[in-house]
């Protein structure tokens, strides 16, 4: 079976291609956001699920709960996923969506792992380095791992910067033969 990153990516590609024509990115990305949301809800996942539905049952409740933010190429395209049991996808619709978005727009989403709390100054320090090594608008998240003893690992995109002490010892290990 594919997994459902694949299964996805048609999905999210023609939705990101229509948005793009349309000129509509943000507004599909609030509803991709929205369906991801709706469909995180038990009863909505189980009635998606249910096989005894109909996909224009499930498209109607679907639209029917989403209807004030919906035009009729998100309707449409709400339908479509319904009709080809893929609304379960949306999750992975709406990741991938994004990722097309901020590759459109030259922006990374960028992840520093770090062995404590970054102050303001380091976490800008990290941004403007990584602006300039990637050639994109960087935007941080940072988190605390404790086992990573000190230093961080930055990950952007298909960049990762191992910079933990943890890192260090265990190549020094490797290195003695240890």
């Amino acid at each position: 079976m594919s997994e459902p990153v694949t299964v996805a990516r048609p999905y999210a590609k023609a939705a990101f291609e229509i948005a793009c024509e349309d000129r509509a990115v943000p507004h599909w990305a609030e509803v991709l956001s929205e369906l991801e949301a709706l469909l995180k809800k038990n009863v909505v996942l189980r009635a998606v699920q249910d096989p005894t539905c109909t996909p224009q049952q499930i498209s109607q409740s679907v639209i029917y709960r989403l209807d004030d933010l919906l035009k009729e190429k998100t309707k449409n395209f709400i339908r479509l996923l319904a009709k080809k049991k893929r609304l379960i996808l949306a999750s992975y619709i709406k990741t991938l969506f994004e990722a097309y978005r901020a590759d459109q727009e030259q922006r990374v989403q960028a992840e520093v792992v770090s062995a404590m709390a970054l102050d303001q100054n380091q976490q800008d320090v990290i941004c403007r380095m990584l602006e300039n090594y990637l050639s994109a608008q960087v935007i941080v998240h940072c988190r605390i791992d404790k086992a990573l003893l000190g230093g961080a690992v930055i990950r952007a995109g298909d960049l990762t910067i191992d910079g933990s002490l943890k890192h260090r010892l265990e190549k020094l290990s490797d290195a003695l033969g240890v």
